[in-house]
């Protein structure tokens, strides 16, 4: 058996969670991978994985979206929030991905507290439409100091390449 894919994993962490027995991720992943019959290589793989956090991981799944397309955007919170699921590298619920990419990620929003993590990564183009930030987009007075993109080894591996193509490619295209 494989190990099992978010959409299969999410039903079995429900039926846990409801338990409410305060189980760690360790133990989490051994009763989801039991349930799956994974084998001990696929235990020791899901148990490894690291989760980036929610800005990071939105970050990631629009530069994605644009390699994807070309450059192209703006695109949908549901492409945004479907990616970021897709990808599996955040560690937090799909109303607080919903949260970072409607607010906490937009350049142009008010930061919700001066002492939180300020974050300048995406840009509202439209209702519900955002693509990446750039130079020369909107920021908001509170966010001007905010993070526009993540450090190289916040990165998973698989996805560093994102930042030279944003810098080199993304960045340089004429402003919409």
């Amino acid at each position: 058996m494989t190990t099992p894919t978010l959409a299969q994993a999410i039903p079995v962490l429900r039926e846990v969670l409801c338990d409410d027995k305060g189980y760690t991720t360790e133990k989490l992943i051994e009763i989801i991978c039991d349930r799956f019959e994974s084998t001990e290589v696929e235990k020791e793989q899901m148990s490894e994985s690291k989760k980036y956090n929610t800005p990071i991981a939105v970050w990631v799944a629009t530069a994605t979206l644009h390699r994807k397309h070309g450059n192209d955007g703006p695109f949908e919170t549901r492409q945004i929030k479907d990616m970021v699921v897709q990808q599996g590298i955040f560690d937090a619920t799909i109303d607080t991905v919903i949260s970072n990419i409607c607010t906490h990620c937009v350049a142009g929003s008010p930061a919700s507290s001066p002492s939180s993590s300020i974050q300048c990564k995406l840009h509202r183009v439209g209702r519900g439409l955002y693509r990446l930030w750039r130079k020369g987009d909107y920021v908001h007075p509170h966010r001007e100091r905010g993070l526009n993109v993540p450090n190289l080894h916040e990165l998973p591996p698989e996805y560093r390449q994102l930042l030279e193509w944003y810098d080199n490619i993304y960045c340089d295209k004429k402003q919409e």
